[in-house]
């Protein structure tokens, strides 16, 4: 059985999704960042990055980990594209040009939008989101997304993703509601 260590609020949200949307059995190990504490060696600390048994586990002390028999994956990606793979269905590729775009556009998501949409949200949530200082952050952070964004919407131009994505949107909100 596979097994996921970490917590949502973290890199583990994308595995964790993926498991859902799947379908695949396994066991979550909730494990929190260790910074998130006061004390995480503290004899009552909940499960952490810091505690021995996940450092066993993942010795760079970082979630996510997934353990899948003797296979251990310490990187979200890697973790969330094994699960589709593993899982079959729509999400996993059906041959080798599948699989090399799964993880062109895996890679593509996180070096080219991650940094820039995680800098909006940051800039968004912090109190004075309002303030100028946060909204030039955010300005410059969308005018980095322009780019990636029109070579996204360049290749999905003629395909039919918004069938699909309704119907995940709507599976999606059935299992989380």
């Amino acid at each position: 059985m596979l097994t996921l260590y970490g917590c949502y609020r973290s890199r583990a949200t994308r595995p964790l999704w993926a498991l859902f949307e799947t379908g695949l059995a396994f066991a979550h190990h909730p494990t929190i960042q260790a910074y998130r504490l006061p004390d995480p060696k503290a004899a009552d600390a909940p499960e952490n990055t810091a505690s021995a048994s996940f450092l066993a586990v993942n010795p760079m002390g970082q979630i996510p980990a997934l353990v899948d028999g003797d296979l251990v994956l310490t990187e979200s990606l890697a973790i969330t594209l094994h699960i589709a793979r593993r899982g079959g269905g729509p999400l996993a590729p059906a041959g080798d040009s599948e699989t090399a775009l799964m993880e062109q556009w895996a890679l593509f998501a996180i070096s080219s939008i991650e940094g820039p949409a995680l800098e909006i949200a940051f800039a968004s949530a912090d109190k004075a989101a309002n303030g100028p200082e946060a909204q030039a952050i955010i300005a410059v952070s969308a005018e980095k997304l322009r780019r990636p964004f029109a070579r996204l919407e360049q290749d999905l131009q003629g395909k039919d993703w918004r069938s699909e994505e309704r119907r995940v949107g709507k599976e999606c909100r059935s299992r989380w509601s």
